[in-house]
């Protein structure tokens, strides 16, 4: 029989410190160090309601000059006004969770299959080990029968996540990590309904119920520790912010960086775990600091945002082995408090930077 786990915070910091930029993980803490955060941040960003068109309408109204990627586009929410009408009256009056097999299948969701646990390089918290809230302030919990869960917190490595800035130049030679998205394609909600959707570890038993989650299941293990995060504190200059709608996802974009915008997202996966040679090298130009959304692990779409300040893009065009050319974007942020573990380990000063690449459920907003 499982013994119950309280996540406390020193698993939580293992956690936090192991992840490393990757998939329904995919998170960056923000952290503005020396700078005052945009005023439209400080004071929060709009709230727009979706049209009735939902939210590919919505985008189109709000990014005129934006054509939807295919990796938003294949998380687009495919339930009709009537479904949502349907499922958000079965949420208010407490009947969703006998639904939640017709809800999961029709709204394209991932709930009852147990995913691993996912601590790879592929998501990176920046910043979340010192604002982590104790096991008193939040009480998520899972319920599991070994220890597996923390040693494999613990042994996790972020030392092939990271690299120097200065790897990348033109004839150079970098190996490439895995690149893939371990969990599998899941949908955005519509926002009327995350909206109503109950996001807090207060709720994680409801939650657990409406997904058809199992308490014991590494799902639910991932679960809890992306709600605990989302609701962390943050510190003085910091900002960051989790999206359960793509409504939501423009929404604070725009507020930030206004409506002439550019968005990268590489689904590629070409090169992952190969050693390849650096053609050449640009820096992408923009006003100001991008924004980035990274995929976190949760039965629908919720990604994790921040605006960080000093952050550097470079599109890096390159070859491997066997003679294919590859494209990708690598991103590198000034020394921070919470890189301070990778700065050592690479041996940087806090004049250079660190970098890692654009994954595969990345998206980074650049103004231009």
């Amino acid at each position: 029989m499982g013994r119950k786990l309280s996540i406390n915070q020193n698993v939580c910091s293992m956690f936090v410190s192991s992840l490393q930029i990757l998939v329904l993980l995919h998170v960056e803490m923000l952290v503005v160090c020396g700078r005052s955060l945009p005023r439209n941040l400080a004071n929060g960003s709009r709230h727009i309601q979706s049209s009735e068109g939902g939210a590919t309408e919505f985008w189109s109204k709000t990014l005129p000059g934006l054509t939807v990627p295919p990796s938003v586009a294949g998380r687009i929410s495919p339930l009709k006004s009537a479904d949502i009408i349907k499922f958000s009256t079965k949420l208010q009056n407490g009947s969703l969770r006998a639904s939640s097999q017709e809800f999961c299948s029709q709204a394209n969701l991932v709930c009852d299959h147990d995913l691993p646990l996912l601590i790879a390089e592929g998501t990176v918290f920046l910043g979340a080990q010192d604002h982590l809230p104790s096991t008193e302030q939040i009480s998520c919990s899972v319920e599991h029968g070994t220890d597996q869960r923390s040693l494999a917190l613990a042994s996790a490595s972020s030392s092939n996540v990271f690299f120097p800035e200065k790897e990348l130049r033109a004839g150079g030679h970098i190996t490439l990590p895995d690149l893939r998205d371990p969990a599998p394609m899941k949908a955005f909600l519509p926002q009327t309904l995350a909206e109503k959707l109950p996001f807090n570890c207060h709720s994680f038993d409801e939650l657990l119920a409406i997904f058809n989650i199992s308490k014991s299941s590494n799902t639910s293990f991932d679960m809890a520790m992306v709600l605990k995060a989302c609701e962390s504190p943050t510190g003085e200059g910091q900002f960051k912010k989790c999206i359960t709608s793509l409504e939501a996802m423009v929404d604070l974009v725009t507020s930030i960086l206004g409506q002439n915008l550019e968005l990268l997202s590489e689904p590629s996966t070409a090169g992952s775990k190969q050693t390849v040679t650096v053609i050449d090298v640009k820096a992408r130009e923009s006003p100001a600091a991008p924004v980035s959304c990274h995929s976190l692990v949760f039965p629908f779409a919720v990604y994790y945002c921040h605006y960080l300040d000093r952050t550097k893009a470079f599109h890096l065009s390159m070859q491997t082995q066997n003679g294919e050319m590859l494209q990708r974007t690598a991103v590198c942020h000034s020394w921070l408090p919470s890189l301070t573990d990778e700065f050592v380990a690479l041996k940087l000063e806090r004049h250079e930077s660190a970098c890692h690449w654009l994954y595969a459920s990345n998206l980074m907003w650049l103004a231009n």
